[in-house]
């Protein structure tokens, strides 16, 4: 929901995309046109280097998504 809780195993997501806002977890292996709406996006809190090496580690390095 956008305006809820969501809860998602974290094998549920095949690859990440980093911004300057945040990071976008993908549950597609390749690029898909229904990632808007099926990704899930973690805002950072002045912290992102943290949050990034936490789905770095999470999801196996670089999970072929790397900077967007």
């Amino acid at each position: 929901s956008s305006f809820g809780t969501t809860a998602k195993r974290w094998s549920h997501f095949k690859r990440f995309y980093v911004d300057r806002k945040g990071v976008t977890l993908s549950p597609f292996a390749k690029p898909s046109r229904l990632e808007p709406f099926r990704s899930l996006r973690l805002l950072y809190g002045g912290n992102k280097d943290e949050v990034v090496a936490f789905v770095s580690k999470r999801l196996g390095g670089d999970a072929g998504g790397g900077t967007r």
